[in-house]
């Protein structure tokens, strides 16, 4: 239920809305999505093993506007 709950909580729109992904709205939504990940390969073990290697190879595109924040992925 913890990992629904995250599921839920990452498409809230407070922060798809946000046009810099260093703002702390963003942030949070990331930092849902990363629980979820967690939470599946716990629970799911092996079977999740690739779930967070295909889930991130776009964050680093994303360049925020404060350019000492870095890329996405530093994010």
């Amino acid at each position: 239920m913890e990992m629904q709950r995250h599921a839920q909580l990452m498409y809230t729109s407070c922060g798809w809305f946000f046009d810099d992904i260093s703002g702390i709205e963003t942030v949070q939504i990331i930092a849902y999505a990363a629980r979820v990940l967690q939470l599946a390969q716990r629970q799911f073990s092996g079977q999740a093993d690739t779930l967070e290697s295909n889930s991130w190879p776009v964050l680093p595109r994303p360049i925020p506007n404060v350019v000492s924040a870095g890329d996405g992925a530093q994010i």
